[in-house]
């Protein structure tokens, strides 16, 4: 058992807050509980450590077994979500193989593209770049949207972000919304934009061509958070899964969520999925 796990298990049967945890988890109506980082600090680890970020695989098998999800929404702490127990969507969608489209290049397409045939130079940056590069962020979106775009590139967006999500789920024939405060800090890799369009991107590195299963949905609510108080464009995600083989092949996996905003409230576990796709870059001398 992972260091991690224990200090869960620790969390929920001996700290502070382990009674009202427990009382949380037998009540029948409270859906959300908000963590702090004070409730972590007698385990004598940072917050950080506690709460997983990026994949399902990464939850507490306590969490798991209980039926309950979490997401970072203070800062320091996390909120707890009963997701199975009111039918709630997973915040960490599972990644499938979506179809491929392969693409031969000539290298030259790419000015001075020797120095990344180096497997060791390559990281999420650099994918978002070449992605950027071979035209493929306005290729998928005319595919997959039928919109032509023209996207400027941005930067990297990282900074504190404070607001209020809502959580949408279902009582009987009633949908009830439970507002859950958030003021925590933002990391997404790059966005790009159109006269239309602000689309978030968060890449990943396949190392050696492992691809993910899954991955935390945190990791887009707080840039849409952000976003959508600075524009009215339309706001979608995507994510991208970027790796390189020894031959100097390129694969993308790219999927592209949206979050619905419903009366200026962004609704937590309302999302889409709107496409999916793998591009395969093969280059030639």
């Amino acid at each position: 058992m992972s260091k991690r796990n224990k200090n869960w298990i620790k969390l929920f049967n001996e700290g502070p807050s382990s009674k009202k945890l427990q009382n949380w988890l037998n009540d029948d109506e409270e859906v959300i509980y908000q963590l702090f980082s004070t409730d972590f600090k007698y385990l004598g680890v940072k917050p950080v450590k506690m709460i997983p970020t990026y994949r399902y695989s990464e939850l507490p098998d306590v969490l798991k077994e209980n039926g309950v999800e979490l997401f970072r929404n203070q800062l320091g702490g996390c909120v707890l979500i009963k997701t199975k127990k009111f039918s709630l969507k997973t915040l960490f969608p599972s990644l499938k193989n979506p179809k491929v489209s392969k693409v031969t290049l000539n290298i030259s397409r790419i000015d001075k593209i020797s120095v990344l045939k180096h497997f060791t130079l390559h990281n999420e940056e650099t994918g978002i770049i070449l992605a950027n590069e071979l035209n493929l962020f306005s290729k998928f979106v005319q595919e997959y949207l039928g919109l032509t775009e023209n996207f400027t590139i941005g930067g990297r967006l990282n900074t504190t972000v404070e607001g209020k999500l809502g959580l949408l789920y279902r009582d009987g024939k009633d949908n009830k919304i439970r507002e859950i405060p958030v003021k925590a800090q933002i990391e997404v890799d790059n966005f790009i934009e159109s006269e239309n369009l602000v689309i978030a991107l968060e890449a990943k590195f396949a190392s050696h061509g492992n691809k993910r299963s899954s991955f935390s949905l945190h990791q887009f609510i707080l840039p849409t958070l952000l976003l959508k108080g600075k524009t009215n464009k339309r706001i979608l995600n995507l994510l991208i899964e970027y790796g390189i083989t020894d031959n100097f092949n390129i694969f993308f996996r790219f999927f592209l969520y949206e979050i619905d905003v419903i009366q200026d409230q962004i609704i937590l576990n309302e999302y889409s999925l709107l496409a999916e796709k793998t591009y395969e870059i093969h280059f030639v001398e």
